[in-house]
């Protein structure tokens, strides 16, 4: 397990299970068929939310998957409702806390924070580098300042024909895991800084690890009590891929 060092025996959803139910449980199911997953290498159809093809290998023991991070797992399914209320609105301009976890926003957000940390570690691990010594532990908290994230509004399938935004509202992706890698005397590959992306409809929550956050993604999270201004971005799918690619360029390529 890479948070705690026992044995790992766990597979940590790729795609959050509670995003995934909401389009197994949608009606045009019934009429449309299970929903397909797209990778460069195949296109296949997904059976069900707990399906082997939207999970990890494992990298993570039971307890630090389950009893250690439910609290992290919730604070982010009330923050996926709040994205997946707002889809629709295309003019939305700001994020209240508040309106997403109430009186206990400033306690939620930092929640929030260590289920990305999480997320991102897993899928640090799933790409066959090992995860940095100051990479932030969503347990117990340190380091945890290392990794910002941002939001923004996004239509990142604009580019294809016939487009019709409606249809992509409940469309989730995962962007390209891009990094600066360094080589130990031992051999290992070791991660030194890294930016991720991921979509929920059209919403893109970016991952900067290490590395300063692009103002053009949204700006980090931060100060629960302050609304958090929306950035809209004109970019497609390519257009993502190539601005991260270019900042993560331009930063240091150690810590």
């Amino acid at each position: 397990c890479w948070i705690c060092g026992y044995v790992a025996d766990s597979r940590e959803h790729s795609f959050k299970a509670r995003d995934l139910r909401r389009i197994f449980d949608h009606p045009s199911r019934q009429t449309h068929g299970a929903p397909f997953h797209f990778t460069p290498e195949s296109t296949k159809r997904i059976q069900g939310p707990d399906s082997s093809r939207v999970k990890y290998d494992t990298s993570l023991c039971h307890a630090c998957n389950t009893s250690r991070t439910s609290q992290f797992d919730r604070a982010y399914d009330r923050f996926s409702d709040w994205i997946t209320k707002m889809q629709s609105d295309y003019l939305v301009s700001s994020l209240h806390w508040s309106e997403v976890y109430g009186s206990s926003h400033t306690e939620e957000l930092e929640r929030l924070q260590r289920y990305f940390a999480k997320s991102l570690g897993c899928r640090i691990v799933s790409s066959g580098v090992r995860i940095p010594p100051d990479f932030p532990n969503p347990v117990t908290g340190a380091n945890l300042s290392r990794l910002k994230t941002s939001l923004c509004r996004v239509e990142p399938f604009r580019s294809v024909a016939n487009y019709n935004p409606a249809m992509f509202e409940r469309s989730l992706g995962k962007g390209e895991l891009l990094g600066h890698v360094t080589t130990t005397q031992d051999g290992l590959d070791v991660l030194g800084n890294c930016v991720w992306w991921e979509y929920l409809g059209h919403f893109q929550i970016s991952y900067w690890f290490n590395v300063d956050v692009d103002s053009a993604f949204g700006g980090p999270f931060s100060n629960s009590s302050v609304p958090y201004e929306m950035i809209h971005s004109g970019l497609d799918l390519h257009g993502i891929r190539e601005a991260m690619e270019a900042w993560l360029t331009g930063q240091p390529a150690g810590s």
